[in-house]
């Protein structure tokens, strides 16, 4: 099948697997690969954590080589392959140069049919983390990031972070036949190819590296642990500090906007104005931080269910902490009651001029682009470029109102001890 509007073709091979194709100019050098499968680890129970932690740590072998041996082979070449799992899917991501694609999809063969266990590996990895656990308990930043995870996550079991004494429930046999369960049936899987790559050669690559891949136990979809906050939560907290400072962390979010086009185009804009007026107003008018970011993201949850919201970070003089908190909610709140021209102006000039970018840019964008149209059903493209254009700041601010009025707060402060 083609998608003109795309410019992408889809495949679909004798053992069930889609795949699917975009050429491009845009990196002469690049080929970019995504594939992803149903899957994920909410297959597995609570005793797994460690093992699904692990698991993106912990370096294989192939075809009866270790990790450190096939090292040794790819040297020379531009080629990369990694695997992650989240809670509903097993995923791939790499790239190559193009005269390195055969070997990306020896690669992807090899990952999904002879992965074997690399001993040396698993304890460097092992050795590697429990160094790093140990200096984290004493590093301000990751008690910061640790405290913010799992505050938003409602402290959810299956979201806690991983510590020194988790780490005595890992086994390398454990992590090797999950891998091996999420990749044991092609028809589970979709491959996505975006760049520079040789029509007349990858086609025979597909059908010789991917159409041979294996249906052994095709699995289910796993469940989507839904940790959205009903209530507004707070974690406030003090560290000891080399150089004393304050950080927070701020989620505004909610689940009664529905996930579209115009609706994501509203979050980044409003998000834009967002960062501007925080970088005036908090930063420069006040000089009362060290940095101050807005953000937006959107969560998908089960089938239509997606959670839209913006986050803010700052990062400043301890002294100045209750004010500059203050301030940011402030400056937050006014976006729903008034938005300068000119600001707003500024803003939808820096997305057309990002779309532009992207378009002409980044692979990854239209990666991602095709991977949220099959995957998800949404049509992020399309209508993308007049949608800004013709964006008014009644809109933004009749959603930011929406939103508001419908949102959650989540909120972590980090503050150092006084002496």
């Amino acid at each position: 099948e083609t998608f003109t509007d795309f410019g992408y073709s889809k495949l679909t091979l004798s053992n069930g697997a889609t795949v699917l194709l975009k050429h491009t100019d845009i990196d002469k050098s690049q080929v970019l690969f995504k594939a992803y499968g149903k899957g994920g680890w909410t297959l597995y129970g609570e005793e797994d954590d460690p093992n699904i932690v692990m698991m993106s740590h912990v370096g294989f072998g192939n075809n009866g080589l270790t990790s450190s041996q096939i090292e040794k082979l790819l040297a020379g070449k531009r080629v990369n392959l990694s695997h992650s799992i989240s809670q509903r899917l097993f995923t791939f991501t790499g790239s190559a140069n193009p005269v390195d694609l055969e070997t990306l999809m020896q690669m992807i063969y090899a990952d999904f049919t002879t992965i074997s266990k690399d001993t040396a590996a698993y304890q460097k990895a092992m050795k590697d983390m429990t160094i790093y656990l140990r200096n984290s308990k004493a590093d301000p930043e990751s008690a910061f990031s640790d405290s913010v995870t799992v505050t938003f996550n409602g402290h959810h079991p299956r979201f806690k972070i991983i510590t020194e004494e988790d780490l005595q429930n890992v086994n390398n046999d454990r992590i090797l036949s999950i891998i091996q369960e999420q990749t044991s049936a092609a028809c589970n899987y979709t491959f996505i190819f975006v760049g520079n790559y040789n029509d007349s050669t990858i086609r025979p690559f597909i059908e010789q590296y991917l159409a041979s891949l294996p249906n052994r136990k095709e699995l289910p979809q796993g469940t989507f642990i839904k940790t959205w906050l009903k209530d507004d939560a707070y974690c406030h907290f003090k560290r000891q500090m080399v150089t004393p400072k304050a950080v927070v962390n701020m989620n505004w979010f909610t689940e009664s906007i529905p996930y579209t086009l115009e609706n994501y185009i509203k979050v980044q804009i409003a998000c834009e104005v967002l960062n501007l007026l925080y970088n005036q107003i908090v930063r420069e008018e006040n000089s009362a931080t060290y940095g101050c970011y807005a953000d937006y993201f959107l969560t998908r949850g089960e089938n239509d269910e997606y959670q839209i919201g913006f986050s803010a970070d700052c990062e400043m003089q301890p002294e100045k902490c209750d004010s500059v908190l203050t301030q940011m909610k402030k400056t937050f709140f006014s976006l729903a009651k008034n938005i300068d021209e000119t600001i707003f102006k500024n803003a939808k000039e820096s997305l057309l001029k990002s779309l532009d970018e992207l378009e002409k840019t980044k692979n990854g964008f239209w990666l991602d682009i095709i991977w949220k149209k099959e995957d998800r059903g949404l049509d992020l493209y399309t209508e993308r470029r007049s949608i800004i254009e013709q964006l008014q700041i009644d809109d933004v601010k009749e959603f930011v109102g929406e939103l508001q009025s419908h949102s959650h707060f989540c909120e972590t402060v980090m503050q150092p001890y006084e002496e």
